[in-house]
């Protein structure tokens, strides 16, 4: 009797089940949105892993995806990517300064649980540009992440507020001087 508890133990307590494996996931460093026509349009830098499944830290993927809303491109998106994507090590968020899409992009936010709230979120012109531009050999999400480390920020419970509340906001502004990213 003691073998059978032990053996259905041992098989209730085998782990994740149903879990999705690290070498199944594309981990998302930056996300980058635009709006074409009446389309929204995403781009992200996914972190390149070493054959040991850890972040190079200095290289990155480049994937689009293109939509009616912010599922609809991201669902596009991973048509195209190795594994799911996955925004739960996601540290920039870059918005066109023309982008006016926000409900879809907020609702999009708000109910995807694994992007983390502390996402720096800047606004420029040309977000693909900002997003492959490396500063002081960094990837852009590295470097916009380590530059408001120590500085007021806009993240994503600011923008989430600001919306909800209808509160106006400063995003920083995003500006690219001699192949680097610089702040205003």
């Amino acid at each position: 009797m003691k073998k059978i508890i032990l053996i259905i133990c041992m098989l209730a307590l085998t782990g994740c089940n149903g879990g999705k494996n690290l070498e199944n996931r594309d981990f998302v460093m930056a996300v980058a949105v635009e709006e074409q026509e009446n389309d929204i349009v995403l781009y992200t830098s996914v972190a390149k892993l070493s054959n040991k499944g850890e972040d190079t830290g200095t290289e990155e993927i480049l994937y689009d995806g293109k939509g009616k809303d912010m599922e609809a491109a991201f669902a596009d998106m991973n048509k195209k990517t190795a594994g799911d994507l996955y925004l739960g090590h996601t540290k920039a968020l870059i918005i066109d300064n023309n982008f006016t899409k926000y409900p879809s992009l907020i609702d999009y936010i708000r109910n995807d649980v694994e992007i983390g709230r502390d996402v720096v979120v800047v606004r420029g012109d040309n977000v693909k540009e900002i997003l492959v531009t490396r500063s002081d050999d960094m990837i852009s999400a590295a470097y916009i992440y380590k530059y408001f480390e120590d500085k007021d920020k806009t993240d994503i419970d600011t923008l989430i507020d600001s919306y909800n509340y209808n509160r106006n906001i400063n995003i920083p502004q995003a500006v690219l001087s001699k192949e680097k990213i610089l702040f205003i």
